[in-house]
């Protein structure tokens, strides 16, 4: 039986060898290596790409650009928080000091992951507004650009109340471990808040928006606007349409999962607390938290599939500039939905 730190309640307890043996497998190679080698490239490249086909004008980068830009930015953050983490909570002692624990780890684990998550619905609310108000007067990229900062701050406010929770534990043989410590129902409470807050809220308004810009695409009239859109118009717009419910779809998949098992994970420590400790709800517990991270790994797929440009910028990559190639959108400095 090995001695370990049980994050679901902060307390110790006894866990089996073959437990640790597979907690061990999913912290320290199985997370770091998909946050490493997809997320974190994957959404260098999402970077790179927005801000090369707007090279030679960046001021007239265009609001949507914008915020795919935030969004891949709170992604990166995320996947290179997030494998840092999982490895070193896989290793007999924490090694990252104080400074690791209280404030790299929440930052990692929950800032820039709810950044992640409002942002999208801030991109939800920018394309519903191009889409179904094209006349009405536009929201200007500095009011989007206020609109990120807000986001983020607030993101870290919800941090700062994490961040009274964790404590840098000394154990009696001299080593660390970086957990969390609740007492009474500050757990119940603080479990029900992130739900609300990170999935029930933001999906809400995410499939809300969606459904409006499908209808307004599939009646071919905008509610402040009387003349019918062009083909090309109706096109990009049904791309837009597209790309905005894969992201939703990929956030939805990742998420919602381990917001349920937590659900019921309260249910059921409500009823009997000692259940939770068994070794199978351990196990769950610690595939969601892991699994519900692919969700700031995996968007470059999504615009693989439905971007052009996006597909024969990603070939020229890794092709090292032999693909011959029409000239891209960095080349005429024009834009794309």
């Amino acid at each position: 039986m090995a001695f370990l730190n049980d994050s679901l309640n902060g307390s110790f307890v006894t866990k089996s060898e073959d437990l640790e043996k597979f907690n061990g497998i999913i912290n320290k190679f199985v997370i770091p290596s998909l946050m490493m080698i997809i997320g974190v490239p994957s959404n260098l490249l999402i970077i790179t790409y927005f801000i090369r086909i707007h090279c030679r004008r960046l001021r007239k980068m265009s609001s949507y650009h914008l915020l795919l830009i935030n969004l891949a930015v709170a992604d990166l953050l995320t996947c290179l928080g997030v494998a840092v983490m999982f490895y070193e909570w896989s290793k007999p002692s924490w090694g990252l000091g104080m400074f690791g624990c209280r404030i790299i780890s929440p930052f990692s684990t929950l800032v820039s992951p709810m950044a992640s998550c409002w942002l999208l619905v801030l991109l939800s609310y920018a394309r519903y507004r191009d889409i179904t108000q094209p006349f009405a007067v536009k929201l200007t990229k500095m009011k989007y650009t206020f609109f990120c900062l807000l986001i983020w701050l607030l993101s870290s406010a919800s941090g700062i109340f994490l961040y009274h929770f964790i404590r840098l534990i000394t154990l009696s043989d001299g080593t660390f471990i970086c957990g969390m410590i609740f007492q009474g129902e500050e757990e119940l409470y603080g479990r029900l808040f992130y739900i609300v807050i990170d999935s029930i809220i933001p999906i809400t308004l995410m499939v809300n928006l969606y459904h409006g810009i499908r209808r307004s695409i599939k009646s071919n009239t905008p509610s402040s606007n009387d003349f019918p859109l062009s083909e090309a118009s109706r096109q990009r717009n049904k791309t837009a349409l597209k790309t905005l419910r894969n992201l939703i779809a990929v956030y939805m998949i990742t998420i919602c999962p381990g917001r349920l098992y937590n659900l019921f994970h309260m249910l059921i420590w409500a009823v009997d607390e000692e259940l939770v400790k068994n070794h199978w709800f351990s196990n769950l517990y610690f595939f969601f938290f892991a699994y519900h991270y692919l969700n700031n790994a995996i968007n470059i797929f999504v615009y693989a599939k439905l971007m052009e440009d996006f597909r024969r910028f990603l070939l020229n990559c890794f092709t090292c500039g032999r693909l011959k190639q029409k000239p891209t959108l960095g080349e005429n400095c024009s834009t794309i939905t």
